[in-house]
């Protein structure tokens, strides 16, 4: 049986929270969103959202910067960089800052992506040699 929580935000408090609600533009619009796709959950604590597929984290959003860095492995970094120019390599991975709709479909992009890794992992790891 699949996963199919929805996301959920949290304050420090542990409180639920709308933080979607309260963030202008194409942030608000890329949170709203997230807090509809299945197999992610989100948690704030301070200016940060934080992604999780299982239990397992898989990027950073920092609501006050607008800057989304998804945790990917170093050898698949190029292969993202090159689909989209909104994307940048980071220490932690690849990061957008989410200003405009083509920032805000690449983080969306770049998330649905990483979710699917993480989804697909165990059977990756299964089927190599």
């Amino acid at each position: 049986m699949g996963e199919s929580s929805r996301s959920s935000t949290l304050d420090p408090g542990g409180t639920d929270t709308q933080v979607s609600t309260r963030q202008p533009g194409e942030l608000g619009e890329l949170l709203l969103r997230l807090d509809s796709w299945p197999y992610l959950r989100t948690e704030l604590r301070g200016d940060r959202v934080t992604p999780r597929v299982r239990n397992v984290v898989i990027g950073t959003l920092n609501v006050e910067t607008r800057a989304l860095t998804a945790n990917v492995p170093a050898g698949m970094v190029g292969l993202l960089l090159a689909d989209r120019p909104q994307l940048r390599g980071t220490n932690e991975g690849v990061s957008v800052h989410v200003t405009d709709v083509d920032s805000r479909r690449a983080a969306e992009a770049l998330l649905r992506w990483r979710i699917e890794l993480e989804r697909f992992a165990p059977q990756l790891r299964n089927a190599a040699p």
